[in-house]
């Protein structure tokens, strides 16, 4: 009977997933489900959530609120209508609770975009609905008077100052000297991106971060760098010790993907998002970018918030977005060490050992495939040098060839110098992210990066200036600005060598041209 039900539940999980999908697998004699990212609806709509987040605060408002429209349009009805208990019921109230601040943000997005009169009755029936919701009841009002309903306004509205400002002067917001408190009432920010589900190893650096963080004592903030080169995993490692931290800064966690921001622009862009999700109202916002740094440290004083500043590739970026207090927190990735920036610790990220890669690679593709071809699956994660994002590229790949062989993806990346063009999959590549470092090089850098990579993967200074045609001290000066950019490495004076990938990477992948003997 219990088979019998199992097939059923099967083609009712399976349905319209894919050929080759295995939602529920038998496992000894019992059954596992196996859910990719994706599968539920929660999920998407959190990432759309998640990235209209990002879109709102780097000013692409547009963007934010079609983000928020299709999250929205993922709830159907009550969730778990039919389960009873507790656990239901919790849920149940998270996930309404949810809808309603994505409602909100989605109103208050179009409120700024000029859509006051299209908004009205939704806003209309909302503020009936949730009387005690006071972004409602305020957004309401805003809107009212924007389309000049003057008279429909509630003669009392309850009118939520999102900030309070204790005066200490003129009240002016831009001014040093005032003092700035949230409201009760205001959600606790939580922008960080969803957990990494599959997280696996680096024990000794995930222990490092949380205990640099949550060091209970301290007279500034704890500033950690978790720095590494291109796909080594700080992200997911930054993401990961962020999550478990929550309960450690209960006043919020604030996150900034810097990979591709400026700083003259954006960073501006991003610090009036923290202050409009601490509480600011927009109104109160200063418009110097020095005044919006001072207004952020002002906010988060005595308050205990982690910010997570992701893929940072200029100091100058980072500043701004530090808090000041003792109480708060930061988290930094980079590929290069922060210099210049006070940090209290640094966690230097290398390749996976061998069995952290060959336990991602079964994370992915499940542990069945994985026992069937071990000897293969080591053979895999070997030739993607134990990179963590190039084996995460190899199991996605499988993953998405339920029919090849581990051994068959294992001969194709080992096959010549085509194999980095296997390592993608959909919008992700080995090939991209490898470039994306390349492409903040100077010509020159390029030019010996390119060219000595044509003499091997290790190489000494000496041997460097000849195939330069420059003197040593010019071709260390070269070197060790490759060395900066996190392209070179070099284990002890005098010698250099390509990181990983980026070896072969160099000789075969860069665009051809300029190339060429420098002296």
């Amino acid at each position: 009977m219990i088979r019998t039900f199992a097939w059923r539940w099967r083609q009712m999980l399976e349905r319209g997933s894919g050929a080759g999908s295995a939602v529920l697998s038998s496992v000894g004699d019992g059954y596992r489900v196996s859910m990719p990212w994706g599968s539920l609806d929660l999920q998407v709509a959190e990432r759309l959530a998640t990235d209209a987040v990002y879109a709102r605060d780097t000013g692409r408002l547009d963007t934010a609120e079609s983000l928020l429209t299709s999250a929205l349009g993922l709830w159907r009805g009550l969730p778990l209508p039919s389960v009873p208990g507790p656990f239901a019921a919790h849920q149940r109230a998270r996930l309404e609770e949810l809808r309603l601040t994505l409602t909100e943000e989605r109103l208050e997005l179009a409120c700024r975009l000029g859509k006051q009169v299209l908004v009205v009755p939704e806003l209309t029936l909302l503020a009936a609905e949730h009387q005690s919701r006071e972004r409602l009841q305020e957004l309401l009002g805003e809107a009212l008077q924007a389309a000049g309903r003057t008279h429909d306004t509630p003669a009392a509205p309850r009118r939520t100052a999102r900030l309070l400002p204790r005066q200490a002067g003129s009240g002016d917001p831009g001014k040093q000297g005032d003092r700035w408190t949230r409201e009760e009432r205001l959600p606790v920010p939580r922008q960080l991106p969803a957990n990494i589900t599959d997280f696996v190893g680096r024990d000794l650096s995930l222990s490092a971060t949380l205990n640099a963080l949550s060091r209970p004592v301290r007279k500034a903030p704890a500033i950690v760098a978790v720095t590494g080169t291109v796909g080594i995993g700080k992200t997911a490692l930054a993401l990961h010790v962020a999550h478990q931290l929550r309960s450690s800064f209960p006043d919020g966690q604030l996150y900034a993907d810097l990979r591709n921001v400026g700083v003259q622009a954006e960073i501006p862009a991003i610090l009036e998002g923290f202050l409009r999700t601490l509480g600011m109202r927009p109104a109160a916002i200063p418009a110097a970018a020095s005044d919006r740094a001072g207004a952020f440290r002002s906010l988060t004083d005595a308050q205990r918030v982690l910010v997570v500043l992701d893929n940072v590739h200029e100091v100058s970026q980072i500043e701004p977005l530090l808090p000041g207090a003792a109480t708060c927190g930061a988290l930094i990735t980079s590929r290069a060490a922060p210099y210049g920036v006070p940090v209290t610790g640094q966690v230097r990220l290398d390749v996976f050992s061998t069995a952290e890669a060959v336990s991602l690679l079964g994370k992915i593709i499940g542990p069945e495939r994985l026992a069937a071809e071990e000897a293969q699956a080591v053979a895999l994660v070997e030739a993607c040098r134990l990179l963590p994002l190039a084996v995460r590229l190899a199991g996605l790949r499988l993953a998405a060839r339920p029919r090849w062989t581990i051994g068959a993806l294992a001969d194709r990346l080992s096959g010549g110098p085509d194999g980095l063009a296997e390592l993608r999959v959909g919008p992700m590549s080995l090939f991209d992210a490898l470039a994306q470092v390349c492409k903040r090089l100077t010509p020159t850098q390029a030019d010996v990066f390119r060219l000595l990579a044509r003499h091997g993967t290790r190489i000494d200074l000496g041997t460097a200036a000849v195939l330069l045609g420059v003197s040593e001290p010019e071709a260390e000066h070269m070197l060790e600005s490759l060395v900066d950019a996190t392209v070179l490495e070099t284990p002890c004076p005098g010698v250099y060598r390509y990181p990983h990938l980026f070896g072969p990477f160099a000789r075969h992948c860069m665009p051809p041209g300029a190339a060429r003997t420098l002296g």
